[in-house]
């Protein structure tokens, strides 16, 4: 990964068309509520990819201005890919399986890392907020393996 920077991200977000789109005008609010519960997450607080949307708390008024939270967003924009499964199979996917948000978040928590969060506050992060049960050593040692390359 190279050097991420404000400009560099708001570059990806024009070139992608990405459509930031505030929780509060999300026509499917109360079905993400339900599900943000489901990991003791508040639906206002969190941000989610969907492709071609990032959706992001409503009391963010430019989603530019979190850049390096939406540099984290644009690694699973890109791990969403041009496919053609809907939306309700990712987060289907990602609520049941521990291994699948495990492979989806460690790649975007090498952004974080790159910013400076630590190997073990991303593992910390990820066992207590995401509920991801791969043992803590093997964790941080993956994203040493992982983080520069």
């Amino acid at each position: 990964m190279g050097v991420v920077t404000r400009e560099s991200v708001t570059s990806d977000c024009t070139r992608l068309r990405v459509r930031f789109v505030p929780w509060s005008e999300a026509g499917h609010y109360t079905n993400v509520q339900k599900w943000a519960r489901l990991f003791n997450w508040s639906a206002e607080t969190m941000w989610q990819t969907q492709r071609p949307r990032i959706y992001h708390p409503s009391w963010v008024s430019d989603p530019l201005d979190h850049w390096q939270t939406v540099a984290h967003e644009l690694v699973h924009w890109r791990q969403q890919g041009p496919t053609r499964l809907p939306t309700w199979w990712w987060c289907a996917r990602y609520g049941v399986s521990s291994d699948f948000r495990w492979r989806m978040e460690r790649e975007a928590y090498l952004v974080n890392i790159a910013f400076g969060m630590t190997p073990a506050v991303a593992t910390d992060i990820l066992q207590r907020q995401y509920m991801i049960t791969v043992p803590r050593e093997e964790m941080i040692a993956w994203f040493e393996a992982h983080h520069g390359v």
